[in-house]
């Protein structure tokens, strides 16, 4: 078996996380305490959760999802410091065999030794003790590789950091099995102390409030062992007949799910295809992370993501269709981008450093709408911060066989976009079908997902399935 396949089997059959924040519930829970200092979040400092495209670290990286914590100041605001407090319930970080054992900024000479060095887990200044406002230890306990543990603070040492924009602050690489829980603490500008925590969820971090927001009160809840439920339907044409699939709920986590939905918890509500859906499984589809800084200013709080998928030697590529509501937030549409979403094309993009980022499809043959997804046969391509998309489309004239990491499209969002998203892709033996929430501009597809009550995100892993 293959890397690839490895990862796919493990996030298919890997244990359920519901990770719960509601204040009447405190069976089992963890409570996340508060910092010891005074917390200000001063407007003048900006903190982000960007995601970074690891891919140039080559196979070393794979199943491996890479973060960077940034930050923004104010003119005339100095950095004094960090502490940053990871717990992992799965998973583990990624540690380069060529980085600093304690944690530092790989050198810019050591780079060429590896390229899978740049994405080692470290922080970008001096290190000192243990995240000790945060409730960690003051002895600091930076991880190896495949730890679940990250307690440390930093400082800039001798330097002074004032006025800074874009400034990384921590680079952390996860396996993209990774859930748990995070808390960072960043110290800038006079008497200034910002504080942000949330959770993990297939290694991508997820800051509040799209995480945990509970009047105050966090609680985490963390539910194992069931298998990833079947939503196929057998079958390949829409003629053949269709059965549920035999793997069914039959763990706590699925009670405690219908338990849920008794007490009032609501999930997005998603029709299903009209298509039998058979999920191939030499079909692999990925939502892929990308670093959009190159963009430069033009994409300062936005969020870039490729749909990719590889196809088997014998598989080909007919046709997708994707659809995307959001409820707060919106696209980014380049000035210079196709106002029907096609890809730009290679001679414009030295016009804009922007363009590249643009939301496309890569495809040539744009169709209607996604129909088979219950919305309009009539397509709808956002306009800049328009929150609906509703596109159908195909390689046109080309015959596309057997390929790998192919980007099937390209979308940038508002970090502030939240909704819903339906991705059905027709190649080989079948229909695959993926659909999953929006938080933070991010992807988070099933079986990793949201539910929401009074308010409250609630990010878990789940798929609901028939008793019998």
């Amino acid at each position: 078996m293959n890397t690839q396949d490895h990862h796919q089997n493990a996030k298919a059959h890997r244990a359920c996380r519901w990770i719960l924040a509601w204040g009447l519930l405190t069976v089992s829970a963890t409570a996340l305490a508060e910092p010891s200092v005074s917390v200000t979040n001063p407007e003048s400092v900006v903190i982000r959760f960007v995601p970074v495209d690891n891919t140039p670290g080559g196979p070393a990286l794979d199943g491996f999802v890479t973060t960077d914590i940034r930050f923004d100041l104010g003119p005339g605001d100095e950095y004094s410091g960090s502490q940053l407090l990871i717990h992992l319930d799965e998973g583990g970080f990624y540690r380069d065999p060529l980085g600093s054992p304690a944690g530092l900024r790989p050198r810019p000479e050591d780079l060429a030794l590896s390229d899978s060095l740049a994405f080692d887990t470290y922080v970008t200044t001096a290190v000192g003790g243990g995240a000790f406002n945060l409730g960690g230890s003051v002895f600091a306990t930076f991880p190896a590789n495949g730890a679940q543990f990250l307690n440390q603070s930093w400082y800039p040492a001798a330097a002074e950091v004032w006025g800074v924009t874009d400034f990384t602050d921590a680079r952390l690489t996860l396996s993209d099995q990774s859930t748990g829980r995070f808390e960072y603490l960043l110290f800038a500008g006079p008497g200034g102390v910002s504080y942000r925590q949330g959770v993990i969820v297939d290694g991508q971090l997820v800051p509040e409030p799209s995480a945990i927001l509970c009047a105050g009160t966090f609680f985490l809840l963390f539910m194992h062992t069931f298998r990833r439920l079947g939503h196929g339907i057998a079958g390949q044409r829409a003629t053949m007949p269709a059965h549920v699939d035999d793997d069914k709920a039959r763990s706590p986590a699925f009670i405690a799910g219908v338990i849920l939905l008794g007490l009032g918890v609501g999930s997005p509500t998603f029709a299903e295809p009209s298509v039998p859906v058979t999920n191939p499984e030499s079909v692999v589809i990925r939502f892929v992370p990308v670093d959009n800084t190159p963009g430069g200013p033009a994409l300062d709080g936005f969020v870039t993501t490729d749909i990719r998928f590889d196809l088997g030697p014998g598989d080909e590529y007919v046709w997708s269709q994707l659809l995307i509501r959001l409820d707060e937030g919106g696209f980014n549409r380049d000035d210079l981008g196709n106002t029907s979403g096609r890809r730009p094309r290679p001679e414009d993009l030295t016009l804009s450093d922007s363009l590249a980022f643009d939301t496309y499809i890569a495809q040539a043959g744009l169709g209607g709408g996604a129909a088979d997804l219950g919305a309009s046969v009539l397509a709808v391509f956002p306009a800049d911060g328009g929150q609906l998309l509703s596109q159908a489309w195909s390689p046109g004239t080309a015959e596309v066989w057997g390929v790998t990491d192919f980007t099937d499209a390209r979308l940038t969002l508002s970090v502030d976009s939240t909704g819903t998203f339906e991705y059905l892709h027709f190649a080989g033996p079948g229909f695959s079908y993926r659909r999953g929430v929006i938080v933070n501009g991010r992807f988070i597809p099933e079986p990793s997902a949201c539910v929401f009550v009074g308010g409250v995100t609630l990010c878990g892993r789940f798929r609901f399935a028939p008793l019998i």
